[in-house]
């Protein structure tokens, strides 16, 4: 699907990506945008994936995993049920 193509048939096309096609967008025969459709409940998920700090937190705890630094399970929902310590 060229720019073109997508300026033309707009709705024909977001149709496409809300029916759960992934929809590739091309200019001069290369790939520059996918679009797909997305339901409400993906909304948050996806604004909360592409958040600065989210996408560091996530960053820094991969790092921390591979490094050794990990806390069991247990531990973390005591942790996290016992509120912030002060």
């Amino acid at each position: 699907m060229n720019v073109r193509e997508l300026h033309n048939r707009t709705s024909e096309i977001l149709r496409r990506a809300k029916d759960g096609k992934l929809v590739f967008i091309t200019q001069r025969g290369k790939p520059i945008a996918v679009l797909r459709g997305l339901t409400e409940e993906e909304l948050e998920d996806f604004l909360l994936s592409y958040h600065p700090r989210f996408r560091k937190a996530v960053e820094k705890a991969v790092k921390e995993a591979k490094a050794g630094k990990t806390v069991p399970l247990e531990k973390a929902l005591q942790e996290d049920l016992a509120g912030p310590s002060h």
